[in-house]
C-alpha cells in the first residue's frame, strides 16, 4: 500500500487473500496505531458465529439485511408521513408503490431500478471454489461510532421494535465469519440521519485470529485503533469512487465449495429459491464469468407469474396452479401456494432434465417445498414428506410449494421462527402445524390425484405380461415364504394406516365384490373412458387360470352399448374402463350393476349397485373480466351436510380469473360465513379454471340437526358484489364401516401390495431419477409399493454379455435376468419393511442417523444395492457353472 494512498481505497480494490493479509501486516506494523478485539466484546464468539451448517444461508441474510437498510433509509426519508407498516411488504406498498408489497406487481425496468439499491457479485480470488463474495447497498448505514452494537455485535438488535423490517435477532448477516479468514466492512451512515454525530466512514477488518490455531474454538476479531474504536475517514475522500453512503462488506476467500459455479448456472437458481419472495429485488453480478454476467433477481414467485408475460418466446412450464389459505383462528392464516411443473420433452434445450430444477436450490435437489417468512426460505421440506405424506409419489418430482408465514400472529411466529432463521421449531403447533397444512392443501385437491394418476400411467414402464407373472410369482415366494414359517399360518396383521404397505390375504372363492369409487354418482363425458375401481378378495389370476375361472360383468342400465374393458386382478383391486358411445344424451341417468361368477359360488357376487349420470364435457374454462357468476355447488333447494367434529369441503363456481384475488391491480376479496354456532370457515382454495372450494369445521358439540345459512361473497373492485346462500344443516359424522374379510388360514399365501418395474437407459423413469449405469435399483411408496430394478446396470449388462458369449440360448438369459430381478426386487421390499419398521418418531434423530456415515439415505440405498446386486450375480453365476457342470 502506498503511503499516500488512503487505506478505505485499497480496501475496496482488494479482492485476494494474499493482499488482505498484506495489508493488514503492513497497518499492524505502523508502531501501534491499530490493534484487535473480539466480535461481540468477548473472546469466545464462535457459538454465535458458526451457526450455519452452509455457506449459502449466511449469505441471503447479509442480502436480507441490505434490503432492511433500504427501508430504514426509506422510512427515515419519509418519517413523519404516517403510521409506520406493521410489515415489510406493507412497508414497500405504503412507502415505494408496491401493490401489495409482491415483486410480481412490478414490470422489469421496476425490478433494475429498485434492484440499483442493493448488489452480490462474485470476484476471482485466486482459490478454486472460494470465491471473493461483497455485498453492497445504498441503505440507511451505519455510523462508526455504531458498528461494534450493530454489524460487529452479536445477539444485539436495533430491529426488534420495528415490525417492517425483516431481521429482529442480529445473528443472522455475522455467521458469514466463519466461512472466510477475512472479511472487510466499510460504512457511512447517510448525510442528514446521523442523529448529531460527525459525518464519517466507518471501516474495519474481521479475521480469524491466527495466533490461536492450537485453541479449541475459533476468536474472531476486528480491527480497531489503538483507543479501541473503530476507524474511520472523511466521506470527501470517496466523493470520486461512487461510495456515497450505505454499507460495503467483501468476504475474500468465501468457502461456497459446490455452490461456488458460474453465477449464471449455480447461484442464479440458487438465490432465487432461498429468497423465494423478497421485498426488494437486487443484483446478482458474476465478474468471473465471460461475459460478465449481471441479472436482477427477485425471486422464484415472480418468475412462475410473470415467465410467459415478459418474454414471448417462453412457453408455459406450470400444468397446473393453485393456492389454498387456512384460517387458524387467534393464531392468523397460512397459505400454501403449489404448481405442477409440466414434463420436458426429450430432446429440448437447456441444462436440467425437468422443468423443476429451474426453480430448485440445485438440480434434482429434494427439497420442493420452501417455508418462507418475509420471502426467504427459514426452512424447507422435501420430496420424501410429499410422498409419505400425501401419496403423490409420481407427481412429487414435478412439485413445487411455497408455505407462506406471513399471515400468521405475531405469537405464533415467535413460537415457530428461531433466531438463526436457518430452523424452525419442532412439535405440535410449530413444524407439525405447517406439515399438517401442507398435506391438507395438496392431498385434498382433486386435480392433483387426477394429475396423480396420469404421470404414473406416462412413467411406469412395464415388462411384458408373461415375463411380469414370472418374477412377480418368484418375488411373492420369496416375500411370503418366510412370513408363512414365523406365523404358522396365522393371518398376517394390517398395517394399515401405519405407513407400511397393507399386505393382502385372498380367499378362493371370493366372498365380496364392492365398487369404491367415492362418488355417490358417478359422472361419464360422451365418448370418453371413465374408470371405476372394484375390490373383492379374491386371488390374483381369477381371470386367466385354466380351471375354476370367473368372469365379471358390467352393466350400464340404460346404455346397452357402452364398451368395458376389465384390467386384471392386483391385490384384490380390478380396475375397469368404461366407455359410452359419443351420442350418448347429456342428462341420461341409470345404475351400474358389477357381478362376478364362478363355478365354485353358489350364487354371483353382487356388488352395491352405483348411479350415474351423463354430463356435458365442460367447455375450455374462459374468464370473464369482470366476474357475473359466483355459486355454491349442487342443487339450489338441497341444503349443505355439515358432518359434526369433521370438516366438511364444499365446491364453488366462479367465471373469475385465477388471480381475481391477488393481482396487482383491481384484486377482489372473497368473503364466506357460515350461520351455524360454532361453524368455521377454515380454508380456501383457488381461484383455478373456475372452481374453488372452502372448508368448514363443525365442533363435535353442535347438535344434529343444527341449521343455518352459508353466505358467500366476491367484492369486486368497482364496488359490486357477487353473492350466493345455501341453507346448511349438521349431520351426524359418518361411520366407519368395518373392514371386509380378507381371507387367511393356513393355505393361503398373501399377496404383497407392489408393482414390479424395469428401468431402462434412458426411459422416463431413467430420466427422473437421473440415474446412469451405477444404479441398480429403488422403491417408493404410494398406494402401493413401487419396485424399480434397472436393466442397464453395469455388471448386469457385462454379466448378460458374458453368458451370450459363452452360447447361451436367449431364453436361459432372459430366464437370468428374470431371477436377477426377483431377488434384487426382493431385497428393495426388505429395505423398505426395515425402514418402515425402524422410522425414527423424531426429526433431529433422522438427520443424525443418516449423518453419521455422511451420506443420505439415497446414497445408501445405491451403495447397499450395488452390493447386492454383485452378489445375487455371483449366486446365478455359481448355480449357471454347476448345471453346466453336471450336464
Amino acid at each position: 500500500m502506498k503511503k499516500d494512498h488512503n487505506p478505505v481505497v485499497h480496501l475496496l480494490e482488494i479482492r485476494k487473500p494474499e493482499d488482505i493479509i498484506a495489508f493488514v501486516e503492513e497497518i499492524m506494523a505502523s508502531g501501534g496505531k491499530y490493534r484487535f478485539e473480539p466480535v461481540g466484546g468477548r473472546r469466545s464468539n464462535s457459538n454465535d458465529i458458526e451457526l450455519a451448517n452452509e455457506p449459502v444461508a449466511p449469505l441471503v441474510e447479509r442480502i436480507t439485511n441490505g434490503i432492511d437498510a433500504i427501508l430504514e433509509r426509506t422510512e427515515a426519508e419519509k418519517r413523519s408521513s404516517g403510521q409506520l407498516p406493521d410489515s415489510p411488504r406493507k412497508a414497500t406498498e405504503q412507502w415505494l408503490g408496491v401493490k401489495r408489497g409482491h415483486l410480481d406487481a412490478l414490470n422489469q425496468e421496476q425490478i433494475r431500478q429498485f434492484a440499483d439499491n442493493v448488489e452480490i457479485s462474485f470476484w476471482d480470488s485466486g482459490r478454486d471454489k472460494h470465491p471473493s463474495v461483497i455485498i453492497h447497498d445504498n441503505g440507511i448505514g451505519q455510523h462508526p461510532f455504531d458498528l461494534p452494537s450493530t454489524i460487529l455485535s452479536l445477539g444485539e438488535s436495533n430491529k426488534i421494535g420495528k415490525h417492517y423490517l425483516c431481521g429482529a435477532y442480529g445473528h443472522g448477516g455475522s455467521s458469514t465469519f466463519a466461512w472466510c479468514d477475512y472479511t472487510i466492512i466499510i460504512s457511512r451512515r447517510r448525510p442528514g440521519h446521523n442523529d448529531g454525530k460527525p459525518d464519517l466512514i466507518g471501516w474495519t477488518i474481521v479475521r480469524k485470529n491466527p495466533d490461536y490455531e492450537d485453541a479449541k474454538t475459533t476468536i474472531y476479531e476486528y480491527l480497531v485503533t489503538e483507543d479501541k474504536k473503530v476507524p474511520t475517514i472523511q466521506p470527501v475522500v470517496l466523493e470520486k469512487g461512487g461510495f456515497e453512503f450505505g454499507t460495503y462488506i467483501a468476504h475474500i476467500g468465501y468457502e461456497l465449495d459446490r455452490y461456488s459455479g458460474p453465477a449464471s448456472i449455480v447461484s442464479y437458481r440458487l438465490f432465487q429459491n432461498r429468497l423465494f419472495d423478497p421485498v426488494l429485488p437486487y443484483w446478482l453480478v458474476d465478474n468471473r464469468q465471460e461475459p460478465r454476467f449481471r441479472r436482477a433477481l427477485a425471486g422464484n414467485l415472480r418468475r412462475l407469474h410473470k415467465l410467459e408475460e415478459e418474454d414471448s418466446n417462453a412457453k408455459s412450464q406450470v400444468e397446473y396452479q393453485n393456492e389454498y389459505e387456512e384460517n387458524l383462528g387467534d393464531d392468523g392464516k397460512m397459505l400454501v401456494r403449489y404448481w405442477v411443473l409440466k414434463v420436458k420433452p426429450r430432446g429440448e434445450s437447456g441444462d436440467e432434465k425437468f422443468y423443476l430444477d429451474s426453480y430448485l436450490e440445485a438440480p434434482k435437489s429434494p427439497r420442493n417445498v420452501a417455508i418462507t417468512l418475509n420471502g426467504q426460505r427459514q426452512e424447507f421440506l422435501d420430496k420424501r414428506f410429499i410422498k409419505d405424506a400425501t401419496r403423490l409419489s409420481f407427481l412429487a418430482d414435478y412439485l413445487l410449494v411455497q408455505v407462506e408465514c406471513e399471515g400468521l400472529s405475531l405469537r405464533r411466529k415467535k413460537d415457530i421462527f428461531t433466531a438463526t432463521r436457518q430452523r424452525i421449531r419442532e412439535g405440535a403447533g410449530r413444524l407439525d402445524l405447517i406439515k399438517r397444512v401442507v398435506a391438507d392443501a395438496l392431498k385434498n385437491d382433486e386435480k392433483l390425484k387426477k394429475l396423480e394418476e396420469e404421470r404414473a400411467e406416462a412413467t411406469l414402464s412395464k415388462m411384458d405380461e408373461k415375463s411380469e407373472k414370472e418374477v412377480r410369482g418368484l418375488l411373492d415366494r420369496l416375500i411370503t415364504a418366510p412370513q408363512a414359517s414365523l406365523r404358522g399360518g396365522a393371518e398376517a396383521l394390517s398395517t394399515e394406516g401405519s405407513g407400511q404397505v397393507t399386505e393382502f390375504q385372498p380367499k378362493d372363492p371370493p366372498t365380496y365384490l364392492e365398487i369404491v369409487n367415492g362418488e355417490d354418482t358417478i359422472e361419464f363425458l360422451p365418448g370418453e373412458a371413465q374408470k371405476i375401481t372394484l375390490e373383492m378378495d379374491g386371488p390374483d389370476d381369477i381371470f386367466e387360470r385354466r380351471t375354476n375361472r370367473a368372469s365379471l360383468t358390467v352393466d350400464l342400465s340404460s346404455i346397452p352399448k357402452a364398451k368395458i374393458t376389465r384390467g386384471p386382478a392386483k391385490s384384490g383391486k380390478i380396475s375397469v374402463q368404461i366407455t359410452i358411445p359419443k351420442d350418448t344424451p347429456v342428462d341420461t341417468t341409470g345404475i351400474i350393476r358389477c357381478s362376478l361368477d364362478m363355478d365354485n359360488l353358489p350364487s354371483p357376487l353382487k356388488a352395491e349397485e352405483k348411479n350415474f349420470i351423463v354430463v356435458p364435457p365442460p367447455p375450455p374454462f374462459t374468464a370473464t373480466e369482470p366476474p357475473t357468476r359466483l355459486s355454491i355447488a349442487g342443487k339450489k333447494e338441497s341444503p349443505v351436510h355439515l358432518r359434526r367434529g369433521r370438516k366438511t369441503s364444499i365446491s364453488i363456481y366462479t367465471d373469475a380469473a385465477d388471480d381475481i384475488l391477488t393481482r396487482t391491480n383491481n384484486p377482489a376479496i372473497f368473503e364466506s360465513e357460515c350461520s351455524v354456532p360454532g361453524a368455521n370457515v377454515v380454508g380456501r382454495r383457488g381461484p383455478s379454471e373456475g372452481r374453488m372450494q372452502i372448508r368448514i369445521f363443525t365442533p363435535e358439540t353442535t347438535s344434529d340437526g343444527t341449521v343455518g345459512v352459508l353466505t358467500i361473497k366476491l367484492r369486486l373492485a368497482d364496488g359490486k358484489v357477487l353473492e350466493d346462500k345455501r341453507d346448511c344443516v349438521v349431520i351426524p359424522p359418518s361411520e366407519k364401516r368395518p373392514p371386509k374379510p380378507r381371507g387367511g388360514g393356513t393355505r393361503q399365501r398373501p399377496e404383497p401390495n407392489y408393482e414390479i418395474i424395469q428401468v431402462k437407459k434412458d426411459d422416463d423413469n431413467w430420466i427422473r431419477f437421473g440415474w446412469d449405469e451405477s444404479y441398480v435399483g429403488k422403491y417408493e411408496a404410494s398406494d402401493k409399493l413401487y419396485l424399480y430394478v434397472s436393466r442397464n446396470h453395469t455388471r448386469l449388462t457385462e454379466e448378460l454379455e458374458r453368458r451370450r458369449s459363452a452360447g447361451e440360448r436367449p431364453e436361459q438369459i432372459e430366464r437370468a435376468w428374470r431371477r436377477y430381478f426377483a431377488h434384487v426386487a426382493y431385497h428393495l421390499y426388505l429395505h423398505h419393511k426395515h425402514e418402515q419398521s425402524s422410522k425414527p418418531t423424531d426429526g433431529e434423530q433422522a438427520q443424525t442417523f443418516s449423518s453419521v456415515s455422511g451420506q443420505q439415505p439415497e446414497e445408501l440405498l445405491k451403495t447397499e444395492m450395488e452390493r447386492v446386486s454383485q452378489t445375487v450375480l455371483l449366486l446365478l453365476r455359481s448355480v449357471a457353472d454347476l448345471t453346466a457342470s453336471e450336464d
